[in-house]
């Protein structure tokens, strides 16, 4: 194990740059493989340990190492199976995550390991969003594009540069509502030229062409065989030709105050920093204070929203509607849900007399979920709701109870190695339907 003294130091990857672009940089600069080899092995000092690899002009796959030195540090970690734990962070290795909390020291294996979350208050104040194609999304209160370059102004990214050539698409203004669909929906265009996106009162159209430098003033523009500068007032942000992802899968994803979402391929943290590696990026840094959360879950974790494949109810009615991550009240507002007293931003609710399929393709391990009727109507004691809920994994029973208005949410941990189909049956004791009936399946996640 590494001590506390040391950090990681990683050489550079390659990246291919794409030919023929105006935005690409010369091979011997861009292509990092090509640098002279390294040496296979582990070089150690007092200060660092450093990894080093023969290149070879091929992709390879480094081990990815996760560093946290002693550090006056709280964290929160959740393990897969919900259960928490909290202490000051002592380290953080390949295999595990060390606590010393009020209980004394708690070893958490990272193949165990949801998240750990850093306390702090959340920032809204960088207006402009930069999406990276791995999925990487940094908020930033200005950037600027140029000679294969872009660099952060403000936010905690502020003065560094990455590469341009993995970036997917840059929002050059403020988020308004009645606008993201839009922009959600030109980020998603599979297209072989860039597309500048200009705002047409609360609509969104583009040019396509290639995008050259942005500064404060203009962005710039090839379409046609001419150049033009268009004032970035006008300019709602930018969408990259579609191109290829870089080889190679992040650890975990770094959350920042301001909404950063980052995913990094190592973290360092060092003198008040986090130092981390990307696809994009060989090394970055943020304030220690900076953070909220490390996601140690990704690809590990999947909503079960997102398995469904059919639904089908015994009867029409404007409620038998299956909603991800929300209700929809009587009065029309969005809410969580809400059960035990505590509120859950994300799950399902679910009529009585519904049928919900999901395609699981023995894709994943366990199914975990709180169940119980929905707290948000305040008046359901009047209908005395008990709903049954019925779990099949292919078409054999593995959970069935009824849930009653009055009692304690359950918690539910189901066993789906070798599953291909999960059928959820629910159905009312006396066979009503209605908003005070709504079953909720909070925070329901398949885990593989």
């Amino acid at each position: 194990m590494i001590s506390n003294h040391q950090s990681l130091i990683y050489p550079g990857e390659g990246i291919a740059g794409r030919e023929g672009h105006p935005r690409d940089r010369p091979e011997d600069t861009f292509d990092r493989w090509n640098d002279p080899p390294y040496s296979m092995g582990v070089k150690k000092s007092p200060l660092r340990a450093t990894f080093t690899g023969n290149g070879g002009g091929c992709v390879m796959a480094w081990t990815t190492w996760v560093l946290l030195l002693s550090w006056n540090l709280t964290g929160d970690a959740v393990r897969l199976d919900g259960t928490q734990a909290t202490g000051d962070v002592k380290s953080l290795s390949t295999t595990a995550l060390e606590l010393e909390t009020s209980a004394g020291t708690v070893l958490i294996p990272l193949a165990e390991l949801q998240t750990l979350r850093i306390p702090g208050e959340s920032i809204t104040t960088d207006p402009l969003a930069v999406t990276f194609v791995e999925g990487s999304v940094v908020q930033s209160t200005n950037v600027a594009v140029a000679a294969g370059q872009l660099t952060f102004t403000g936010g905690p990214l502020d003065g560094q540069s990455v590469s341009a050539e993995q970036l997917h698409a840059i929002r050059l203004a403020s988020a308004e509502a009645v606008l993201l669909p839009a922009w959600q929906e030109m980020q998603e265009k599979v297209s072989q030229s860039d597309l500048l996106i200009i705002r047409k009162g609360d609509a969104l159209d583009f040019v396509a062409g290639t995008i050259g430098t942005i500064d404060a003033m203009s962005v710039s523009l090839l379409a046609r065989g001419r150049e033009v500068k268009v004032a970035r007032d006008k300019v709602f942000g930018v969408v990259y030709a579609t191109h290829p992802r870089v080889p190679g899968a992040p650890q975990c994803e770094l959350e920042l105050a301001n909404g950063s979402r980052l995913r990094a391929k190592s973290v360092a943290f060092e003198s008040g920093n986090a130092t981390f590696a990307t696809a994009f990026a060989a090394s970055l840094s943020v304030p220690v204070d900076s953070l909220r959360s490390l996601d140690f879950a990704l690809g590990r974790i999947t909503p079960l929203m997102k398995a469904l494949t059919r639904e089908s109810y015994a009867r029409e009615s404007a409620y038998l509607k299956v909603r991800n991550f929300q209700i929809l009240t009587s009065t029309g507002m969005k809410a969580p849900l809400k059960l035990g007293g505590q509120t859950y931003p994300d799950g399902l609710v679910v009529h009585p007399e519904t049928k919900l399929e999901f395609t699981l393709n023995r894709q994943y391990k366990r199914l975990r979920t709180l169940v119980g009727i929905d707290e948000t109507i305040s008046d359901r004691a009047n209908f005395e709701p008990i709903v049954r809920l019925q779990l099949l994994a292919d078409g054999k029973s593995v959970f069935d109870q009824e849930l009653r208005w009055d009692q304690a949410p359950v918690a539910v941990d189901l066993d789906l190695n070798d599953v291909r189909r999960l059928e959820l049956v629910t159905s009312s004791r006396d066979g009503k339907t209605g908003p005070c009936r709504l079953l909720d399946l909070a925070d329901a996640k398949l885990i593989k």
